[in-house]
């Protein structure tokens, strides 16, 4: 007979408590863990540059600089045509924009950015709940939790400020 056959009949739970995710290491999840709000939050850049209108974006278009969005920051102004933000990574876009053109791949001056021939087809725009969604299973009852799991934090949470999780503990019988 191979070992892990007999599994079920011989390893009983202990039973289940309600124990932060920081400290449930070691034990089994006894009830799946869904996210309770999307990742990203909203549209952010996935890279530093200056965040744009798709719709205005051309090699040597001038854009006027109205400010600037930082990761974590209030939220930028608003972008109109012909207007761009600068954008840091994990930023939150503009209302307006939809593109972020890297930093590298523009003519900088004063208060004006152009494009310039290499800005690139990418949009670098990490999108809504592109990470995963709300209501989106994150770790489905019966994993053991350990390191790899504390990502899970930052988006799952039933009881509260941190996540708790119902874990167990087993026992082999012999």
């Amino acid at each position: 007979m191979r070992p892990w056959r007999c599994w079920p009949r011989n390893v009983l739970p202990l039973g289940t408590e309600q124990v932060d995710l920081a400290d449930a290491a070691g034990r089994v999840l006894a009830e799946p863990i869904h996210a309770v709000i999307a990742s990203p939050r909203r549209a952010v850049s996935a890279m530093d540059g200056y965040a744009l209108r798709d719709s205005d974006a051309a090699v040597g278009a001038r854009f006027r600089i109205i400010g600037e969005s930082f990761a974590g920051g209030p939220p930028p102004p608003a972008l109109s045509a012909g207007e761009c933000g600068r954008i840091f990574t994990g930023a939150a876009l503009p209302v307006g924009s939809d593109r972020v053109v890297m930093q590298e791949n523009l003519h900088l001056g004063r208060d004006r950015n152009r494009p310039l021939p290499q800005f690139g087809p990418g949009w670098h725009v990490r999108q809504v709940a592109s990470d995963f969604a709300e209501g989106d299973l994150l770790l489905p009852a019966g994993t053991l939790l350990d390191a790899r799991n504390d990502h899970i934090g930052s988006g799952g949470s039933r009881n509260g400020p941190g996540l708790q999780a119902t874990a167990g503990h087993y026992c082999h019988r012999g």
